[in-house]
């Protein structure tokens, strides 16, 4: 059925840049999409499921079909039926869950291994920088040393810090795509970035 709603929504919008946006239960990620969503200017929802969310969005000339997938262990056995096509990868960590940070590393290596994504470009989102403890939440710094990002097979990838909560570093967050699609692909060490808050 995953797949089928798939095929789809992405005939629907063959000529727009798919981005798949994953990562654990709780994370925040549908969250994110919205507040994705609310800065690229006119969101349109384009079709809700139980499994997964479409968003079809706008930015900077570009288009994106933004699929919110479910992060829950059933559901992730499903996501596979989306990597065909994908462009970039939103992956969506929750800061101040240092007790699974240890899975969400072993679910984004276990993506970026997979054949039909070893082109994508990743977009790392460290969400819930806004809890009250500060000291709490893992920066971007932290995070890329936990999940092994050097390690990741893909050539380009990108770590964001972020609040659903508050707004805080959605303003130009997809703009790691936008290279790309431009026809000016970036060397990995000139497009290796990790953004923070001061």
């Amino acid at each position: 059925m995953g797949s089928i709603g798939s095929k789809l929504c992405h005939n629907n919008y063959r000529n727009e840049k798919r981005l798949l946006m994953l990562g654990l239960d709780s994370s925040g990620k549908t969250s994110v999409a919205e507040r994705i969503s609310y800065w690229t200017n006119e969101p349109v929802l384009t079709l809700p499921g139980r499994d997964f969310t479409v968003w079809h969005v706008k930015y900077k000339g570009h288009g994106f079909t933004l699929w919110d997938c479910s992060g829950g262990r059933k559901s992730r056995d499903l996501w596979r039926n989306h990597y065909t096509g994908t462009y970039g990868l939103v992956f969506v960590v929750d800061a101040g869950d240092r007790h699974r940070v240890s899975e969400a590393k072993r679910v984004l290596h276990s993506i970026c291994s997979d054949r039909e994504m070893k082109d994508v470009v990743v977009l790392v989102l460290v969400n819930k920088q806004d809890r009250p403890n500060g000291g709490c939440a893992m920066r971007a710094k932290e995070i890329e040393f936990i999940l092994g990002m050097n390690r990741l097979r893909q050539k380009h990838w990108y770590i964001k810090e972020c609040s659903a909560r508050d707004g805080r570093g959605f303003t130009d967050c997809l703009l790691c795509f936008v290279p790309h699609m431009s026809g000016h692909p970036l060397h990995r060490s000139a497009y290796t970035m990790v953004d923070t808050f001061y």
